[in-house]
Order: C-alpha cells, then structure tokens, then sequence
C-alpha cells in the first residue's frame, strides 16, 4: 500500500498501486481510471455513532458498506468483503485504528 497513513488488513493492492507510482497522469485520474476498471478501496472511519466501513475514493457518492457500534465487527465486516475480490477490492484502517 502507498503510505498514505493506512495499513492493508485485506485484499491485494500491490498491482493497483504500482499503476500509481509508475503514473505520468494526475493522481485524481489514476483513481477514477482505476475505479472504471473495478478497482475499490473501503476504510474503517472512527464516527460520531461508532465505526464505518465505506469506499474510498467514492466517485458514485459517498458510500457507506457497513455501520457498526463496534470496531472489531466493522474490522471482521472490511476483510470479508475485500475477501471476496482480493484482487480488486482492499480493506484498510488509519494507523491510529490498527
């Protein structure tokens, strides 16, 4: 994973992030590229009411995958959805959440 303050929990993003790093265009287009080819990236954000699992970047709108009031079922939520398509799909959490 690009260090971006995120650690990988699930999924394979290796092959997404090179295309990031070997890319001559702007970051913003690489992610929306990216997203047209399938690519998702879901988060765990700390929220008001507990713990949130939504896509990022979200170029469909603001995404929310799962809501929980506890931080080890958000966690469990994020690696089984990204296990689902670890190829495309990747379950990260801010350093500060690990």
């Amino acid at each position: 994973m690009i260090n971006n303050g995120l650690v990988c929990l699930a999924g394979n993003p290796e092959k997404w992030d090179d295309e990031i790093e070997k890319a001559t265009s702007s970051f913003g287009a690489i992610q929306k590229d990216q997203w047209n080819r399938g690519r998702r990236l879901a988060i765990l954000y700390k929220v008001d009411r507990g713990w949130s699992v939504r896509l990022n970047p979200c170029f469909d709108g603001d995404i929310v995958l799962y809501d929980t009031l506890y931080k080890d079922d958000a966690i469990t939520f994020g690696k089984e959805w990204a296990g689902k398509d670890p190829e495309n799909r990747s379950f990260h959490v801010y350093r500060e959440h690990v």
